[in-house]
């Protein structure tokens, strides 16, 4: 807070502005020292709803909306900042704060109509009204007093509430108002030179983990904080007419729906490495984060590796034997994670490329096991149903041009110094020219759905076999000239969707974002805004022979190069950072993106929705995240969105909140729209803490909330091995299930073969329909 005595006005600082800061320094320390509330709750708020206030209004904002908050806290009516930062209440507070502070026109009565909802949306993004308004929300519940500021914003009085405040704070009315949301505008042309203004709640330096006690994390469920809505009712195909080429600058997503709820919180909690590889240590709560040697670490430290833990906060500094930067990685059956190839010699550390690692969680350091055959840089690597591990891809040297990989190898943990090689198909390499990050998956039938660029084959992994080739990529329906491609530099994102045993665990793989090949000339053209999904039919008794459906092109909210996906247990799809234009990778100075006009939107792809209904616009962040993002589903159910090495000079027309550094440290979480269903929640007791492959077994259950909550589906989900815009561990996997109606247990059957679901730590998730639990881990062995 007492960075905030420092004025960012060009004009000298006045002396009444001096002394209230005082002032507000020691009030706000009296706050939070009387509280038991966790800093989050305090935190996440204040940063966001104070931000669009300028000295002093900013102070008074802050030191205000702190008393509020810490008395919700109190009360036991608030346990998470995201229910005053993003809930409807704030929204109608913020429109009765706009009736108050600039006229009649924007009241409560007039924003019903659609006439003047523009109007009323403009004025309360640009004069802070969402500020206003959130500290009348937050004094909700004190209904007879509300927060006034004077009119030289000098002194705030608690008055008695007006009818509209009373009316805003009720949160019962005008639930069919979106939310206060702006969409990306469309950017114009631009010199990549210019800077922006960014928001006004940039910070210029890291925020401090609070001391002495940790926090909880993820957040513990609060109240719900409305009813759950009814599913949106998505526009007809035929209403989405397509622009036709050649493409204009990005174009708005949809408008956020007012039917899906989502937000980002910020944690308190920097990390003090960069997550550009981003791994859940299985049977546990804890991330593994690796980078680049950036030098910007807010610790000052040294170390390129590290582990966080999201329920105590705790970060730990790991040692590592050699350079880990654009290296692939998975984990093993036992738990441990598997670190393969990796950097040149850089900053002290030595080279990595030939490296094979391991980490396991709660010990000091990586551990380096043996060398591979070939230096990788940008490989994959995938968990085998054998409990052995393939690394396949990348180049020998750093960047493009040098030599591929002739061979893929297979490590294997129990015999563990060397590892076998098998022949990549050379007209493969020759077409896809790098062969960075592939997108593999194990499918049912044991072999592996391969797919690099513009192509992909079926192969066996175990003998190099490759059987079968992947249908074209289609033309695009948005810009059927243009050659859109995924792999780095031109970095889109994948995922497997959920095998289920209702259609005999057939395989559908999506393909989203990417850009146009012809970026690597012109870092104005516009990514990619299609997602491509296809079936793929594995050999079986009646058909010997694999069989594929067309591909499915379907128009995303908004264009997207460097994407990241999520699959949540319900099979639903979240796409998270990126950007709308450029490429992934260095400027040639070196330090600086090649991408702009980050994508701060949130979007979800909706699986079994019909087609061209799928798509819809979820809520924003305000955090840039660019080339070296990521992402991972954690045991509560929530997303955790970090990482950026090239985040320091952004292009974009949107307010944001700018990294201290060119690296982002920071943390955040991102809450799904099932998240927020906490009625229909359920909630495991117990469950067996090791399985084998089609054994029954048995979970108890109950409602997180509620005694009467059913449970209509049960699915393992494989932890997050995620870099370069792809989770290589990604899995989902339904389980035969059968409810005993006399008692609140299921009967669940694990995976009938390792090549449905690979042997290692599972996130067991139960479902309501959409709505998920939070995930018991459950080891699923081969005996």
């Amino acid at each position: 807070m007492t960075r905030w005595a420092i004025s960012v006005d060009t004009r000298p600082p006045i002396i009444i502005e001096v002394k209230l800061q005082t002032f507000y320094i020691l009030s706000g320390l009296f706050f939070m020292a009387q509280s038991a509330c966790p800093v989050e709750v305090l935190s996440s708020p204040m940063s966001y709803l104070c931000k669009d206030f300028s000295r002093p209004r900013q102070q008074l904002c802050t030191l205000f909306l702190s008393h509020f908050i810490l008395k919700l806290c109190a009360s036991g009516t608030a346990t998470s900042g995201i229910q005053l930062s993003t809930n409807s209440a704030s929204y109608q507070a913020a429109l009765a704060s706009c009736s108050i502070l600039y006229g009649p026109q924007y009241s409560l009565a007039n924003v019903s109509s659609t006439a003047t909802f523009s109007a009323v949306q403009s004025v309360c993004g640009s004069k802070g009204c969402w500020v206003a308004g959130a500290v009348i929300a937050a004094a909700g519940s004190q209904p007879e007093l509300c927060p006034h500021l004077s009119s030289s914003y000098s002194t705030v009085q608690a008055q008695p509430c007006t009818m509209d405040e009373k009316f805003s704070c009720s949160v019962t009315s005008m639930k069919h108002l979106p939310p206060l949301l702006t969409p990306p505008p469309t950017p114009g042309r631009h010199t990549h030179a210019a800077k922006p203004k960014p928001s006004a709640s940039a910070t210029s330096s890291f925020p401090r983990s609070p001391s002495p006690s940790p926090l909880r994390s993820p957040p513990t469920y609060p109240k719900p904080p409305f009813p759950k809505p009814p599913l949106p009712r998505p526009p007809s195909p035929a209403l989405l007419p397509l622009p036709s080429p050649p493409l204009s600058p990005p174009t708005p997503p949809p408008a956020p729906g007012s039917t899906y709820e989502s937000s980002f919180e910020l944690l308190t909690q920097p990390s003090e490495v960069v997550a550009v590889h981003l791994v859940h240590i299985p049977n546990s709560d804890t991330y593994l984060y690796m980078e680049r040697p950036s030098g910007y670490h807010p610790d000052g430290s040294h170390n390129i590796a590290g582990s966080f833990n999201l329920v105590s906060r705790v970060w730990t500094h790991l040692d590592t034997p050699s350079g880990l930067f654009c290296s692939g990685h998975s984990v093993l059956s036992n738990g441990s994670v598997i670190i393969m190839g990796g950097h040149i010699a850089n900053a002290g550390f030595p080279d990595g490329r030939w490296s094979i690692r391991t980490y396991t969680l709660d010990t000091p350091a990586l551990i380096n096991v043996t060398n591979m055959r070939y230096p990788r840089w940008y490989a994959t690597v995938t968990l085998l149903p054998d409990e052995r591990v393939m690394v396949m891809g990348g180049t020998q040297g750093v960047g493009a041009g040098t030599a591929n990989n002739p061979y893929y190898e297979i490590w294997d943990p129990q015999a563990p110094d060397t590892t076998e090689q098998f022949q990549v198909l050379p007209s493969y390499l020759t077409t896809v020219k790098q062969n960075y990050y592939p997108f593999n998956y194990i499918l049912p039938s044991g072999d592996m759905f391969n797919y690099c660029a513009r192509i992909g084959w079926i192969l066996d992994p175990y003998t190099g076999t490759y059987k079968v080739p992947l249908p074209g990529r289609p033309l695009s329906i948005i810009a059927p000239s243009v050659v859109y491609i995924t792999q780095y530099p031109y970095t889109g994102t994948s995922v497997m969707l959920p095998l289920l045993p209702e259609n005999n665990y057939t395989v559908e793989v999506m393909i989203i974002g990417g850009q146009n090949l012809l970026a690597n000339n012109n870092l104005n053209l516009v990514a990619c805004q299609e997602s491509l999904r296809i079936q793929v039919f594995v050999p079986n008794a009646t058909s010997p022979n694999y069989a594929f459906s067309k591909w499915v092109t379907e128009q995303t909210g908004s264009p997207r190069v460097m994407g990241d996906s999520v699959l949540l247990p319900n099979g639903n799809v979240i796409l998270l950072n990126g950007a709308m234009e450029g490429l992934a990778g260095d400027t040639a100075s070196g330090g600086g993106s090649k991408a702009f006009y980050p994508n701060f939107f949130a979007e979800m792809y909706v699986t079994y929705n019909p087609v061209g209904q799928r798509w819809f616009t979820l809520s924003r962040s305000q955090i840039p995240r660019l080339y070296h993002s990521t992402v991972a589903l954690t045991t509560n159910g929530t997303i955790l969105v970090t990482g950026c090495d090239r985040c320091g000079d952004i292009i974009t027309n949107m307010t944001f909140s700018p990294s201290p550094a060119k690296a982002e440290y920071r943390n955040e979480i991102f809450y799904p729209p099932p998240w927020y269903d906490f009625a229909n929640k359920p909630s495991i007791l117990s469950a067996p803490a090791e399985v084998q492959y089609g054994q029954v077994f048995t979970v108890s259950y109950s409602g997180l909330t509620a005694a009467n909550v059913s449970v209509t589906s049960a699915v393992f989900v494989a932890p997050s091995s995620v870099t370069h815009c792809f989770n290589t561990n990604q899995r989902v996997v339904k389980l035969v299930l059968t409810v005993n109606p006399y008692a609140k247990t299921l009967s669940l059957v694990a995976p009938p073969t390792p090549n449905h679901a690979p042997p290692q730590y599972y996130m067991l998730f139960l479902l309501n329909g959409d709505t998920y639990s939070s995930a018991a881990w459950v080891k699923l062995s081969l005996s």
